[in-house]
């Protein structure tokens, strides 16, 4: 699924590639959500806009920190002051450049 703020910009050639793959285009994270009320496991993949909204729904924050300064434009948005008032770390897996984290919402929040 692709949550677009421009629907239109799509060509009927892909829009018929579109529904070959299976791929939704819509116009709102809440209109992507109703979308994928019934799936288990709903994964967000940015833009930041798109992080920012999403961030206040989650139950879980499963991210991959890079070490190091990078020239990028798009970014997750701060969440350290959410660590241990709304998220608890569940797994950390620290590899040479980069980790593995998965946060959980905790259960009073």
């Amino acid at each position: 699924m692709v949550i677009t703020s421009t629907p239109d910009a799509y060509s009927a050639s892909e829009a018929s590639l579109r529904l070959s793959l299976g791929v939704d285009f819509v116009t709102s994270l809440p209109e992507a959500l109703a979308l994928v009320a019934n799936e288990e496991k709903v994964f967000i993949v940015g833009g930041a806009t798109i992080y920012a909204q999403a961030l206040p729904l989650a139950d879980t924050l499963d991210l991959t920190l890079v070490e190091g300064d990078y020239d990028a434009d798009t970014f997750f948005p701060a969440y350290e002051d959410l660590r241990d008032r709304e998220f608890h770390l569940a797994t950390e897996d620290v590899r040479d450049g980069f980790s593995f984290v998965l946060y959980r919402r905790n259960p009073s929040q």
